[in-house]
C-alpha cells in the first residue's frame, strides 16, 4: 500500500512541477499547512516561510522554513510502542525551477507521548507549488525524514506531505509596493513619448538639441535597465510568457536609443555611414 502513495506522489510532483508557474513573483512570507506522512509516520504540519535577504546570500530564491509538526507512529510500531511525536523542523528552500524546489533540515521533538527526551533528527526533499487562486496555492513535497527519541531510538522513513500554502503579505508591504510602483509607473509615462516619437531637433542651438537627446537617451537607458530588472524576476518565476512580451519591449526601445543616439552623433559631427 505504501508504494501506491510513493508512485502517486512521485506522478503528482512531476505534474505539478512541469505547470507554468503564473505569479509574478514569489512573497517575501508564506505560510503552509499540509498532511500525509512526516519521517514514515502519519500526521501534519504546519510552517512559516520567510525569504533570505540578498546581504546574506546573493541568490533570491533561498528561503528558511520554521515550523512544527504532529505525528503518529502506529502506522510503523506495534501497538506497545506507539509514540506520538511533535517535532520542531527548521530547513532551508532552495527553488531551483518555477515553483519547484529542494529543501532540508533538522528538527528536534518538543514533546514526545512518554514525556521522555527527543533527540536531533533530519528531513530532505523535493517538493512543487502551483497557484490555483490568486496568493493560494496546492503543494506536494517527498524525501525521507528521521525523528528520533533519546540517542538510541529513531522513527524514520517516507516525508510524503501535500497541502495548501499561502503567500503571506502584510497590509505595510502592500503599502510599500505600491510606493514603489507609483514611481515606476511616472518614470514609464515619461519615457514613453521619448520610445513613439524622437522629437525633432530644436532649432535654437546645436548644444540645446545635444543636450534634449542625451536626456532622452539617458531615461531610455533607464527604461531598458529597469526591463531587465523585470525579465530577470519572470525569469525565476517561470512566467516565460511575461518574459517573452518583456524582450520585445526590450527591442523596441534599444531600437528607439539607436536613433537617438544616432542623431546626436550627427550634431557631435560623426557619420554612421
Amino acid at each position: 500500500m505504501k508504494n501506491r502513495y510513493i508512485i502517486g506522489a512521485i506522478v503528482l510532483l512531476l505534474f505539478v512541477s512541469i505547470l507554468p508557474a503564473n505569479a509574478a513573483q514569489r512573497a517575501e512570507q508564506m505560510i503552509s499547512i499540509g498532511g500525509g506522512y512526516y519521517a514514515g509516520m502519519t500526521g501534519a504540519a504546519c510552517d512559516i516561510t520567510f525569504k533570505l535577504p540578498k546581504l546574506i546570500f546573493s541568490s533570491d530564491d533561498l528561503y528558511l522554513r520554521i515550523g512544527i509538526a504532529v505525528t503518529d507512529s502506529t502506522n510503523l510500531t506495534p501497538l506497545k510502542d506507539w509514540r506520538r511525536f511533535a517535532p520542531l523542523y527548521i530547513d532551508g528552500i532552495l527553488y531551483i525551477y518555477g515553483n519547484t524546489y529542494i529543501g532540508g533540515g533538522l528538527n528536534f521533538p518538543l514533546m514526545v507521548s512518554d514525556n521522555e527526551k527527543g533527540n536531533l533528527g533530519g528531513e530532505a526533499y523535493f517538493g512543487s507549488e502551483f497557484y490555483v487562486y490568486q496568493r493560494s496555492k496546492v503543494f506536494a513535497e517527498i524525501g525521507y525524514g528521521i525523528v528520533r527519541r533519546l540517542e538510541y531510538e529513531r522513527f524514520e522513513g517516507l516525508h510524503f506531505i501535500i497541502g495548501w500554502r499561502y503567500d503571506w503579505v502584510t497590509a505595510k508591504e502592500e503599502e510599500k509596493t505600491d510606493k514603489m510602483e507609483k514611481p515606476q509607473a511616472q518614470a514609464a509615462e515619461v519615457t514613453k513619448p521619448a520610445l513613439d516619437v524622437v522629437r525633432e531637433p530644436p532649432a535654437s542651438s546645436n548644444a540645446a538639441e545635444n543636450e534634449a537627446l542625451q536626456s532622452e537617451l539617458a531615461r531610455i537607458r533607464e527604461y531598458i535597465d529597469d526591463l531587465d530588472n523585470r525579465i530577470n524576476k519572470a525569469r525565476r518565476a517561470g512566467n516565460i510568457k511575461k518574459v517573452a512580451e518583456l524582450k520585445t519591449l526590450k527591442q523596441d526601445a534599444m531600437e528607439r536609443a539607436r536613433i537617438v543616439k544616432g542623431k546626436i552623433d550627427r550634431i557631435n559631427g560623426y557619420s554612421l555611414y
